[in-house]
């Protein structure tokens, strides 16, 4: 009977939600490709319906869409929602073939599913008859990210990468004069700098898909790892094998042996804030965190931190990475007035102007990373930081996270071992067998 009662009000839940997600967007009465009399009478009188995660890119575009207007005649209705309420909003649309959205934000992580579904609709008929696109100043990895079935789904508006961070006055101090270019390194700097006063290090170590599982396979890639046999070819899992579990040795003893109490439950939030207040010498994340290091309003540290490339391993260098587009649904009536948004929203000079007006690192085209306007703004470490994210994001891992449907239920399994492990539970063998037993399951059941 608990039971019974338990889902009857989680259901009750999910409509409240789904019924106030629906009205604040606009439901499925939305005017969405419609005019005042009801008809599609050419673009003057479209309006998109636009679903966007809030980050600063997004509310970026909810800022200068009224010049894509006026240049277009196209009207553009912007809702910009928390990450949970905006999947919600998006997948409600295309479960319910409502036709209502014209353009959806997706996220690497959850494209195969969204394309294996039949959700969203490839852009390469769109980009190949569009003359002013320039495709090819695209960085590398994130139009690789973005592609499957050897068709792109979306065209990169957002691409994180991972870089070292660390304060060169504690490194002058010790007698470091570079930073460490592989993990051996790295320990090493890390065990010459820990000190009650200041830990070596802080990284996001809490369990989640943008958390753990961004920094995690970094080391496990570089280690020699992988998830599975041969991807794609041979989906076996192989998370217990032995160079996975040196990774996870390594990982744990970092948070564990020189990061500040309570790392391993950190965000991060709390990485940011342990760097800027002086708790800890060095990081490794992602550019979006990176770039907030130098703020001299915020960090008491800026003008002391310098950066390098991640280190590598064994298996090579492996930067983290994580890339979100703007996709076109399935069932939208205006696919071809939504590829202009998408065309305009990703262009060179929108990235630009978004990254001049607020502090934005994560644009996704080589030009703007050469702009001179844009090195002047974001000249931290003498030119490094934008010279590096560049190097960063063009040697990245397409795979970095498997481009597969299974991913986000694959990926947590995995998160919750490692993070077990990292906080003392579990060894790193023990939590990657059981780690691997889960995850073979879970592809059995998905008949690879």
């Amino acid at each position: 009977m608990k039971s019974s009662k338990m889902k009857l009000n989680f259901v009750l839940a999910l409509a409240l939600i789904i019924s106030l997600v629906t009205a604040a967007c606009g439901g499925s009465g939305s005017s969405s490709g419609k005019t005042e009399s009801g008809g599609n009478t050419g673009k003057s009188k479209v309006t998109l319906n636009v679903v966007l995660v809030d980050n600063v890119y997004n509310r970026g575009l909810a800022k200068f869409s009224s010049e894509f207007e006026e240049k277009t005649g196209i009207k553009v209705k912007i809702n910009v929602l928390g990450q949970d309420v905006a999947e919600k909003r998006m997948q409600l649309d295309f479960i319910g073939k409502t036709g209502d959205l014209d353009v959806a934000y997706m996220s690497f992580i959850m494209m195969q599913r969204w394309v294996q579904a039949g959700w969203v609709h490839p852009l390469d008929e769109f980009i190949a008859g569009a003359e002013d696109i320039d495709i090819d100043d695209f960085a590398r990895a994130p139009i690789e990210s973005l592609s499957i079935q050897d068709k792109l789904w979306a065209l990169p508006s957002f691409a994180e990468t991972g870089l070292l961070a660390y304060r060169s006055d504690i490194f002058e101090q010790k007698g470091i004069t570079e930073a460490p270019n592989n993990w051996d390194e790295f320990k090493a700097v890390a065990e010459k700098i820990h000190s009650k006063e200041t830990a070596a290090v802080a990284l996001r170590a809490k369990r989640g898909q943008g958390l753990n599982m961004f920094i995690f396979p970094s080391m496990m890639w570089a280690f020699g790892g992988s998830y599975f046999k041969d991807y794609p070819t041979d989906m076996t899992p192989i998370l217990d094998r032995e160079e996975n579990v040196k990774a996870l040795e390594y990982y744990a003893e970092l948070v564990q042996k020189y990061s500040p109490s309570g790392a391993g439950n950190y965000s991060f939030a709390e990485v940011i804030s342990a760097y800027q207040q002086g708790n800890a010498a060095m990081t490794v994340d992602g550019t979006s965190i990176i770039t907030q290091l130098f703020d001299q309003n915020q960090s008491k540290f800026a003008d002391k931190t310098r950066v390098a490339l991640v280190p590598e391993g064994p298996g090579g260098r492996s930067p983290m990475i994580a890339v979100h587009g703007l996709a076109i649904p399935a069932d939208s009536k205006n696919k071809e007035e939504a590829f202009e948004f998408i065309k305009w929203a990703t262009s060179a000079d929108i990235q630009k102007r978004i990254a001049l007006d607020d502090y934005n690192l994560d644009f996704t085209r080589n030009s703007v990373a050469q702009d001179p306007q844009i090195l002047e703004k974001y000249n931290f470490d003498n030119g490094n930081l934008l010279k590096l994210r560049t190097e960063s994001l063009n040697i990245a891992r397409a795979d970095y996270r498997p481009l597969i449907p299974e991913w986000p239920e694959i990926g947590d399994l995995i998160a919750a071992q490692v993070n077990g492990t990292v906080n003392g539970g579990p060894s790193a063998k023990d939590a990657l067998a059981e780690a691997n037993k889960q995850v073979s399951e879970v592809m059995k059941n998905a008949g690879y």
